[in-house]
């Protein structure tokens, strides 16, 4: 039997001065670079610099010989290239020292956004170490099997590429659409945040 639950939560449209929002600014510890060509590199050699584009334009130029992992295989998000950047940036004890979560930003805007959603399940795993709490989501098989079923052709499919899309257009990216956009291809970097009196180390 699977329970769910709603937390209960209040959201507040003016925090105001003696009420603060409980988020902390990001700041950043470290980055890396991803890509298909070369792996995991503590770089930034996959970082970009903004373009203004040429508006309007069509998000959808380009997605049929965009590169795309198969989103019907379950592969959880190593969290390796998280603590090798802490460790190249030669920080790595002194931020886990002082962390209570380290994981993908990713996986904790899914978190915060459960509240909200109750129409995608999700599977989280996390294990404890040294009093760090290593959070990575697993794709429930029920999601899985639906994105086998997708119509890549469809609308759903299409608008999940417009997010790459767009990311590429505003960098002048894979030759301007000249070449295909690969989604391995990117830059993340490393973050200390916090929520509430909970201290977050962040990838993404």
């Amino acid at each position: 039997m699977v329970e769910h639950h709603l937390a209960p939560i209040r959201v507040r449209d003016d925090p105001g001065k003696d009420n603060p929002a409980p988020y902390r600014e990001p700041v950043e510890l470290a980055c890396f670079s991803k890509s298909r060509a070369h792996g995991t590199t503590y770089d930034k050699s996959m970082l970009k610099q903004y373009l203004r584009p040429s508006v309007p334009f069509d998000l959808s130029v380009g997605y049929s010989t965009f590169v795309d992992r198969d989103r019907g295989v379950q592969r959880p998000a190593l969290l390796d290239p998280i603590f090798g950047a802490l460790r190249h940036a030669n920080v790595l004890e002194k931020e886990l020292a002082c962390a209570d979560v380290v994981t993908w930003r990713g996986n904790f805007a899914k978190l915060l956004a459960t509240p909200w959603n109750t129409r995608d399940p999700w599977h989280m795993e996390c294990e404890r170490v040294d009093g760090v709490l290593v959070l990575n989501v697993l794709e429930p098989t029920q999601l899985l099997e639906k994105e086998r079923k997708k119509d890549k052709q469809g609308r759903e499919a299409k608008m999940c590429y417009w997010g790459f899309s767009f990311e590429e257009r505003c960098v002048g990216g894979a030759g301007a659409y000249g070449e295909p956009i690969d989604c391995a291809n990117c830059f993340c970097a490393v973050v200390r945040a916090g929520v509430g009196a909970h201290r977050l180390v962040l990838g993404g």
